[in-house]
């Protein structure tokens, strides 16, 4: 018996039941007859970890840990997010250099900011050692006191300058000196006049002149035990002077607060286009 047209006035076509096929964890099962007519209409349960199982490394519907490829934006769960801006990491955030495609919804939270620990550190530390060599940097200048132990010898040199002189004393028996020398001299007492020269008696004399002592040559002893030294030594040159020996450092170490990044900020994306 055949039929045409739409078949709207026909009440029944086949024996499926009426309602409602397929829900969130099953779906419908339809099957057709070898004449192309619906033949019956069943569901199927659906088992996810089977269909993720199967999934291929980021398509549509798979899972990835991943963190933000830059920038600190939070992200909560439900937010979306393109796959250019996120990279596969690590739980500690250490990231992948693969770029995903597609877009993805956080499963978890991002807080986006990394996780930092901090602490404090201080102490102190001595120690000693030998100085091998080295040169120091620079000229000094220092004070100076204290006494010689010794007489210092001079070996040599010039004297400055004329010295004056003083003299007296008994002229003894006959003894002549020229008038044209004006000291020394004798006032008292007889004398005889004999063409240039005077003799005097037994008398005294007394005088001064002039010794020429200029650039003459010196030498011996000069008298610095004991003496008292006390100054100011100036510039000493040491810069560039090589040093060696013992050497003792002691540090203090006052507090110090380090602050170390132990985690970037990484969560569950799934890929839903």
């Amino acid at each position: 018996m055949g039929f045409h047209g739409n078949a709207s006035g026909l009440n029944v076509t086949t024996d499926v039941s009426s309602g409602n096929y397929g829900s969130g964890n099953a779906i419908p099962v339809i099957n057709i007859d070898s004449s192309g007519r619906l033949n019956s209409i069943n569901t199927a349960s659906v088992t996810y970890s089977t269909l993720n199982a199967n999934a291929n490394v980021g398509s549509v519907g798979s899972y990835a840990f991943m963190q933000q490829a830059s920038g600190n934006t939070q992200y909560d769960p439900g937010d979306t997010l393109a796959g250019s801006s996120l990279r596969y990491s690590d739980a500690t955030g250490r990231m992948h250099n693969d770029t995903p495609s597609g877009n993805w919804r956080c499963m978890g939270y991002d807080s986006g900011a990394a996780l930092t620990n901090s602490g404090t550190v201080g102490g102190s530390a001595a120690g000693s050692g030998s100085l091998q060599g080295g040169n120091i940097q620079g000229d000094t200048s220092a004070n100076i006191s204290g006494n010689p132990t010794a007489d210092l010898a001079l070996s040599g040199g010039n004297v400055q300058g004329n010295a004056n002189v003083n003299v007296s004393g008994n002229i003894q028996g006959s003894k002549s000196f020229s008038l044209n020398a004006a000291n020394p001299s004798s006032s008292f007492g007889a004398s005889v006049n004999t063409g240039n020269t005077t003799k005097p008696a037994d008398d005294t004399f007394s005088g001064s002149a002039s010794v020429s002592l200029n650039n003459a040559s010196v030498a011996g002893n000069v008298a610095t035990d004991d003496l008292s030294i006390t100054g100011t030594t100036g510039t000493i040159a040491t810069d560039d002077l090589s040093v060696a020996g013992n050497v003792a450092v002691n540090v203090n170490l006052g507090s110090i607060t380090v602050n170390t990044t132990v985690a970037y900020s990484s969560t569950l994306w799934l890929r839903y286009s």
